[in-house]
């Protein structure tokens, strides 16, 4: 096939699953409009799915008729509660506490005690994560489409899906590692940093690495969880501009960047030799003796996807200098156990609970360690 009807089957296909999205995203906020049965179903749905797992069973899942029989068998409880359960299926007994899922992975995050959490992830967790997402992005994508274009490139940093493995021989590390692997292909080509990418451990060199991969692209989207990661590649990109632009000019990867061999061989097919670009790029070098991301990607042409709310505001202030006045979109209350709300507004961290993925229940803060 042609690079050019390859170009168009793509286009295609993206408008296509675009379109989708569109009647996917409405049906979700018109559920919103009356979310208490939408949770009574994603509740009754979850308990009687996993009523014979050990948890289930132990918590007479196949009794519980009404809400109120749920919070009096299932009371609220801190992850040390599940944690047995989750030791037994370290071991290999699944079912202590996912019925019907295969078991994809440990996400690995830091919990109340000394010892990192282990949550399960599933096919089941995949897939819920992956449709909040895709309302994220088509919320953005509308809301920014002479900028946010679909098929145009994608920075993200992904971590290490299997920093080791369990008895069993599950993998245990960063849930963002294995959804870089199993994305369609469709997809899978928007992101310009290789999956691979996870497994260096050194930060300046993962940075680099995801600076080369995109210099010489049209990237439409940076991707960080933290605004300190976007800073951070800003200043990388600064400090490092001479060796990228000859490196973006030859097609090359310097030997300096400290790589696991696997990873520059996972990298090489995206390091096109682009001359032209490089030229102009080394043009803004030598007026100004250095660059910044908004030398390479304007800031009327990308979205930056970050936290906004909680201690983020003094990384969120600097942004603008290397960035310019690009939008920025908060990415969502997100964690190793899931997606919980969906940002639809740029500069808030305020989102829509995602009703669809979860049963959601509120204690007030100050009686939190209540019994």
């Amino acid at each position: 096939m042609s690079p050019s009807r390859a170009r168009l089957v793509l286009v295609v296909a993206a408008r296509a699953a675009t379109y989708h999205l569109i009647l996917r995203q409405r049906r979700f906020l018109r559920a919103c409009n009356d979310p208490q049965p939408v949770q009574r179903r994603v509740l009754f749905d979850m308990l009687q799915r996993q009523a014979g797992t050990g948890f289930g069973r132990d918590h007479g899942f196949a009794s519980i008729r009404t809400v109120a029989d749920y919070r009096r068998q299932v009371p609220v409880a801190p992850y040390e509660r599940l944690q047995p359960y989750i030791d037994r299926m370290m071991q290999g007994e699944t079912s202590a506490l996912i019925a019907d899922d295969r078991l994809r992975m440990f996400a690995l995050t830091s919990g109340s005690t000394a010892a990192r959490k282990h949550i399960p992830v599933t096919d089941r967790s995949l897939a819920a994560y992956g449709r909040g997402w895709n309302l994220w992005g088509i919320r953005a994508y509308r809301d920014h489409r002479p900028r946010y274009l679909v098929l145009r490139p994608i920075v993200q940093m992904v971590g290490d899906m299997e920093e080791y493995r369990t008895p069993a021989g599950t993998p245990c590390g960063n849930a963002s590692g294995l959804t870089a692997t199993i994305q369609r292909r469709l997809i899978r080509r928007l992101y310009v940093v290789p999956p691979e990418s996870g497994k260096v451990k050194d930060a300046q060199a993962r940075y680099e690495l995801a600076l080369r991969c995109a210099i010489g692209t049209p990237v439409a989207l940076v991707s960080a969880a933290n605004p300190s990661t976007l800073l951070a590649l800003a200043r990388t990109l600064g400090r490092h501009a001479q060796r990228l632009v000859k490196d973006l000019h030859d097609g090359t990867l310097n030997r300096e960047i400290d790589l696991p061999e696997f990873v520059r061989t996972a990298a090489a097919p995206r390091l096109k030799a682009d001359p032209k670009r490089a030229r102009e790029l080394g043009t803004i070098l030598d007026r100004t003796g250095t660059l910044k991301p908004s030398d390479v990607w304007p800031a009327e042409t990308i979205l930056l996807a970050t936290w906004t709310g909680g201690s983020m505001g003094p990384y969120l202030k600097q942004l603008p200098a290397f960035y310019g006045d690009a939008p920025v979109r908060d990415l969502g209350l997100i964690a190793s156990e899931g997606r919980f709300t969906i940002p639809f507004e740029n500069d808030t961290a305020a989102g829509v609970l995602d009703i669809w993925s979860h049963y959601f229940e509120f204690i007030p803060e100050d009686e939190i360690d209540s019994p």
